[in-house]
Protein backbone atom coordinates (compact mmCIF):
# COMPACT_ATOMS: atom_id res chain seq x y z
CA UNK A 1 0.00 0.00 0.00
CA UNK A 2 1.34 3.77 -1.00
CA UNK A 3 -0.05 7.21 -0.32
CA UNK A 4 -3.10 8.48 -1.83
CA UNK A 5 -2.98 11.49 -4.72
CA UNK A 6 -4.03 13.39 -1.88
CA UNK A 7 -2.25 12.38 0.72
CA UNK A 8 1.07 12.88 -1.33
CA UNK A 9 -0.03 16.27 -2.33
CA UNK A 10 -0.60 17.60 0.94
CA UNK A 11 2.05 15.78 3.40
CA UNK A 12 4.67 15.60 0.50
CA UNK A 13 4.67 17.84 -2.57
CA UNK A 14 3.08 21.02 -1.13
CA UNK A 15 5.56 21.67 2.16
CA UNK A 16 8.36 20.62 -0.41
CA UNK A 17 7.05 23.34 -2.50
CA UNK A 18 5.93 26.16 0.22
CA UNK A 19 8.73 28.33 0.35
CA UNK A 20 9.04 28.56 -3.97
CA UNK A 21 5.43 29.12 -3.47
CA UNK A 22 6.14 31.66 -0.84
CA UNK A 23 9.02 33.25 -2.66
CA UNK A 24 6.66 33.45 -6.06
CA UNK A 25 3.99 35.30 -3.83
CA UNK A 26 6.32 37.60 -2.34
CA UNK A 27 7.60 38.25 -6.20
CA UNK A 28 4.45 39.28 -7.36
CA UNK A 29 3.40 41.37 -4.17
CA UNK A 30 6.85 43.75 -5.00
CA UNK A 31 5.77 44.05 -8.94
CA UNK A 32 2.26 44.96 -8.07
CA UNK A 33 3.06 48.10 -6.45
CA UNK A 34 5.86 48.46 -9.13
CA UNK A 35 2.86 48.51 -12.00
CA UNK A 36 0.37 50.44 -9.78
CA UNK A 37 2.22 53.10 -11.54
CA UNK A 38 0.42 52.44 -14.76
CA UNK A 39 -2.81 52.38 -13.14
CA UNK A 40 -3.04 56.21 -13.18
CA UNK A 41 -2.61 56.48 -17.04
CA UNK A 42 -5.64 54.31 -17.79
CA UNK A 43 -7.46 56.38 -15.19
CA UNK A 44 -7.11 54.07 -12.22
CA UNK A 45 -5.86 56.63 -9.68
CA UNK A 46 -3.78 55.25 -6.94
CA UNK A 47 -0.45 56.11 -5.64
CA UNK A 48 0.80 56.68 -9.48
CA UNK A 49 -1.55 59.80 -9.79
CA UNK A 50 1.39 61.73 -7.59
CA UNK A 51 4.08 60.94 -10.56
CA UNK A 52 1.62 61.27 -13.79
CA UNK A 53 0.82 64.93 -12.06
CA UNK A 54 3.96 65.37 -11.46
CA UNK A 55 4.67 64.50 -15.15
CA UNK A 56 1.91 66.92 -16.56
CA UNK A 57 2.26 69.93 -14.22
CA UNK A 58 6.42 69.49 -14.92
CA UNK A 59 6.96 69.58 -10.34
CA UNK A 60 9.61 67.31 -9.73
CA UNK A 61 8.99 67.32 -6.08
CA UNK A 62 5.24 65.34 -6.56
CA UNK A 63 7.38 62.85 -9.38
CA UNK A 64 9.75 62.27 -6.16
CA UNK A 65 7.39 62.02 -3.52
CA UNK A 66 4.92 59.84 -5.40
CA UNK A 67 8.39 57.55 -6.64
CA UNK A 68 9.17 57.95 -2.97
CA UNK A 69 6.11 56.70 -1.47
CA UNK A 70 6.05 53.60 -4.20
CA UNK A 71 9.64 52.68 -3.15
CA UNK A 72 8.98 52.63 0.35
CA UNK A 73 5.83 50.71 0.30
CA UNK A 74 7.68 47.70 -1.95
CA UNK A 75 10.56 47.71 0.78
CA UNK A 76 8.17 47.36 3.55
CA UNK A 77 5.83 44.75 2.15
CA UNK A 78 9.09 42.97 0.68
CA UNK A 79 10.92 42.95 4.09
CA UNK A 80 7.78 41.88 5.88
CA UNK A 81 7.10 39.15 3.44
CA UNK A 82 10.60 38.03 3.71
CA UNK A 83 10.44 37.69 7.48
CA UNK A 84 7.35 35.36 6.89
CA UNK A 85 8.78 33.66 4.92
CA UNK A 86 12.06 32.86 7.31
CA UNK A 87 9.69 32.40 10.01
CA UNK A 88 7.87 29.56 7.62
CA UNK A 89 10.98 28.19 6.79
CA UNK A 90 12.36 28.17 10.68
CA UNK A 91 9.14 26.14 11.43
CA UNK A 92 9.88 23.45 8.52
CA UNK A 93 13.01 22.72 9.93
CA UNK A 94 12.03 22.45 13.48
CA UNK A 95 10.04 19.83 12.73
CA UNK A 96 10.99 16.44 13.49
CA UNK A 97 11.16 13.89 10.28
CA UNK A 98 11.38 10.06 9.74
CA UNK A 99 10.53 7.42 11.85
CA UNK A 100 10.45 8.24 15.79
CA UNK A 101 8.17 6.31 17.69
CA UNK A 102 9.07 7.75 20.78
CA UNK A 103 11.28 4.76 22.14
CA UNK A 104 15.21 5.64 22.91
CA UNK A 105 17.21 4.22 19.98
CA UNK A 106 13.69 3.58 17.25
CA UNK A 107 15.60 6.40 15.50
CA UNK A 108 19.02 6.01 13.51
CA UNK A 109 20.22 9.71 13.07
CA UNK A 110 21.33 9.12 9.40
CA UNK A 111 17.09 7.95 8.98
CA UNK A 112 15.71 11.01 11.15
CA UNK A 113 18.24 13.98 10.63
CA UNK A 114 19.49 13.18 14.30
CA UNK A 115 22.35 15.59 15.99
CA UNK A 116 25.27 14.61 13.84
CA UNK A 117 28.59 12.93 14.73
CA UNK A 118 29.19 11.74 17.84
CA UNK A 119 31.74 13.91 19.81
CA UNK A 120 33.90 12.10 22.18
CA UNK A 121 36.21 13.89 24.57
CA UNK A 122 39.31 12.57 25.32
CA UNK A 123 40.99 13.50 28.51
CA UNK A 124 43.65 16.12 28.79
CA UNK A 125 47.08 14.54 28.60
CA UNK A 126 49.79 16.00 30.58
CA UNK A 127 52.90 17.64 28.74
CA UNK A 128 56.01 15.97 30.19
CA UNK A 129 59.58 17.12 28.89
CA UNK A 130 61.26 14.33 27.90
CA UNK A 131 64.11 12.80 30.22
CA UNK A 132 67.75 14.30 29.49
CA UNK A 133 70.49 11.80 27.88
Amino acid sequence: MGMTRMYRLLHVELPLAAPIIFTGIRIATVNAIGTAVFASFVGGGGLGSFITTGIRQDDMEAILLGTGVLMAAALVLDLLMGMAERYLNSRDSQRPRGPQDGRPGSCRPLLCGGPGPVRVRLPAQEHRRPAPL
